[in-house]
């Protein structure tokens, strides 16, 4: 049974008709105790579902939110910094939930499975929100995590303003800097602030002024709160009304439509659903509409008069609160939902412009509008290989990819084959941790069990005669011509910023210098705590460098990277055999000083992983053809000697060696043809390979 990402209640409107009701019985109690008809009507409506209300009855309140009462801002900070628990904070105070919802359910925006489970944000999600009846704020909550920075800069590109919140028991972190720099390039308004001030170990002076300086800040400019008490609350509102710029004057609701995809995700019984922003025009149930996406590619295929596939009528519209709440149109400014009768989801792309259908040319005189700028392009870090358990389910495994991809616009999915495995998705990711979620989002979402191979990060072969270039992301495709010497291997860098306490300077710097590591910049923050700037290798980085920054410094340092160019390394390919057959998800890339060591090392992992078969099994470690680590699993033995407690053939030692000689022809047989099945903790070996076996 497939999961819907978000909660589409089908009787959101009758949620929020119930909500209006008792905003409707308080009115009529004000008139009955002696207040006037105008008096009454003039009340203003608090909550979004009250405006959606009225909004039905007059028509003219929603449209009433002009650009400069809208307010479209995000929330960034490094991870575990309270986003998630001001986004609660800011709903419960604007009438969007109610405490005892926050009670029963803590982090409302984090509505997937794996979030409530690790205790983290890996999508960004949205609530607008009703401030004093005259301001309509659009809230976007975002990942602190590195690996999902790519939709915190999505997230940024459609707001004009962010809060940056740093832990006033933690202070200035790795991801803080990185949030911090990739709002500076959106161009947007960052508001600081201190959270959890109410906690004891809190200092809210120190981190002030630690922001101020880090940022270059004003210390009055920084609000200190706590979500959880409440404190600092409405000043948040308030800054956030008075600071952060409204959307752009040239955004026009008299234009013709333009909206924005900001993201999608399928629901089973209503095909996939928008998230939109409206730049441009009015979006209303009943419109005919299109993508410049889809009429660009039915005019380039000379289909554009057909329409089917190409154009789909609104069904619904409406808000997020972050429950979905009908509003029948959304206005130039505002963000909500759309329902379209969407069934395929490569129909839908992220940042794609959402026209009206009868704006294309040849359907009337009206020229169409230009597209909206489209996100930048995501570049996957890392590749991984993607089997289902069952060779049968490879349909089922493809048709549950597709539509985690449309709500993941960082995946890059393509098919493979393995010889092993079988039929498989090829996969790229932004990191270690993206992968584990996508992996466990497969399983909630989709009932769906795969086995995920190791990881490897692309690799660029230059030749060294005619300077062409080829990015390789399988080992499959190592070329032969490397063995040779005729091509150069570049691997991709990464500037990592790490902070550190003090007493752990040394241990960190060390591990760093194992890693390959490049010193660029280290500075003292404060008193206590170090940052450490770093070049190093991807690959370096992504198998167990955060796990091991971790436990150096007791969970205290932080990390963080950011892509540079890849640099020239004198790498190899180590092949992993099992009983002389290659297994590419086996095979690893390593510099040439250590992948002897390494190669003894996984070997011998893998011979504890393993399980034991009914024939030999030999692990292999090779460069080139030549193997250099060896190591053996015996099969299970069977006495054919011994029959039903007796032994076979008495004293004649002929017929007991016609018996041995019969078993041990029986098992080079399986070894020949039999399947060695390898689980997944035999490709998680790899991610650990630079202990001791």
């Amino acid at each position: 049974m497939l999961l819907v990402r978000r909660p589409l209640l089908h009787g959101s409107r009758c949620r929020s008709c119930a909500a209006a009701d008792q905003w409707r019985r308080r009115r009529l109690h004000d008139s009955s105790r002696g207040l006037s008809a105008a008096a009454a009507s003039a009340e203003p409506v608090k909550t979004i579902e009250e405006l959606a209300y009225v909004d039905s009855k007059q028509g003219s309140l929603l449209q009433g939110f002009g650009l400069s009462k809208i307010r479209n801002f995000s929330i960034i900070a490094h991870i575990d910094h309270g986003k998630s628990t001001l986004s609660d904070a800011l709903l419960v105070r604007l009438g969007n939930i109610t405490a005892a919802q926050r009670r029963d359910q803590a982090q409302q925006l984090d509505t997937l499975k794996v979030e409530r489970e690790r205790g983290i944000t890996v999508k960004a999600q949205t609530a607008s929100m009703l401030y004093q009846g005259e301001y309509l704020l659009n809230l976007i909550d975002t990942p602190g995590h590195v690996d999902f920075s790519y939709e915190v800069v999505r997230s940024l590109s459609s707001c004009q303003g962010a809060l940056l919140l740093v832990d006033a028991t933690q202070g200035v972190q790795a991801q803080t800097l990185t949030t911090f720099r990739a709002a500076q390039e959106a161009g947007i308004k960052v508001l600081p602030v201190v959270t959890k001030i109410d906690l004891p170990n809190a200092q809210v002076e120190d981190t002030i002024f630690s922001m101020a300086a880090t940022f270059d800040l004003d210390p009055e400019h920084v609000l200190a709160t706590s979500a959880k008490t409440g404190q600092g609350i409405d000043a948040v509102l308030e800054t956030i009304v008075k600071h952060v710029p409204p959307p752009p004057s040239e955004w026009d609701a008299a234009a013709p439509l333009r909206a924005r995809v900001l993201d999608s995700w399928y629901d089973p019984l209503r095909g996939v659903v928008c998230l939109v922003q409206c730049v441009d025009g009015v979006l209303a149930e009943g419109d005919r509409i299109s993508t410049c996406h889809l009429m660009s590619g039915a005019a380039a295929a000379g289909a554009g008069q057909g329409g089917g596939d190409t154009t789909f009528s609104v069904q619904e519209v409406g808000l997020l609160t972050p429950a979905p709440v009908r509003t029948r149109s959304l206005w130039s400014g505002q963000v909500g939902y759309m329902i379209g009768g969407i069934k395929s989801v490569r129909q839908v792309l992220l940042g794609d412009t959402v026209i009206r259908a009868g704006t294309r040319k040849g359907a009337s005189d009206e020229a169409p509008p230009p597209p909206l700028p489209l996100f930048a392009p995501c570049r996957p870090n890392l590749f991984a290989s993607c089997f289902p358990l069952d060779g049968d389910d490879f349909a089922t495994l493809l048709t549950a990819v597709e539509r985690l991809a449309l709500n993941d616009a960082s995946l890059q999915v393509h098919r493979e084959n393995s010889t092993m495995l079988g039929h498989g998705l090829r996969v790229g990711f932004l990191g270690l941790l993206h992968m584990e979620v996508f992996k466990q989002r497969l399983d909630d979402e989709f009932n769906m069990a795969v086995l995920v191979t190791a990881p490897n990060v692309p690799y660029i072969f230059r030749d060294r005669d005619t300077g062409a270039e080829v990015e390789i992301e399988n080992l499959a495709d190592w070329p032969e011509e490397k063995r040779r010497g005729v091509t150069q291997v570049l691997e991709p860098m990464v500037e990592a910023t790490v902070i550190t306490p003090e007493d752990c300077l040394g241990s960190m710097l060390t591990l760093l210098q194992d890693k390959r590591g490049t010193e660029l910049d280290t500075k003292f923050i404060d008193g206590e705590r170090v940052l450490l700037v770093y070049k190093l290798p991807w690959q370096e980085v992504v198998t167990d460098l955060h796990d091991k920054a971790k436990s150096i410094s007791s969970g205290y340092a932080s990390l963080t990277y950011r892509p540079i160019d890849p640099e020239p390394a004198d790498l190899v390919l180590c092949e992993m055999a099992i009983n002389t057959e290659v297994v590419g998800a086996l095979s690893f890339v390593s510099h040439r000083s250590s992948v002897m060591r390494l190669g003894r090392d996984l070997a011998a992992r893998l011979k504890k992983v393993i399980p034991r078969q009914q024939f030999e099994v030999v692990i292999q470690a090779r460069l080139g053809a030549k193997p250099f680590a060896r190591e053996r699993i015996p099969p299970y033995r069977k006495d054919v000697l011994i029959k039903s407690g007796k032994t076979v053939g008495g004293g004649d030692p002929s017929r007991k060696r016609k018996l041995l000689d019969k078993q041990k022809e029986g098992k080079r047989r399986a070894k020949t043809v039999g399947k060695v099945q390898l689980p997944q903790s035999a490709f998680w070996a790899l991610l650990s390979k630079d202990d001791a076996g």
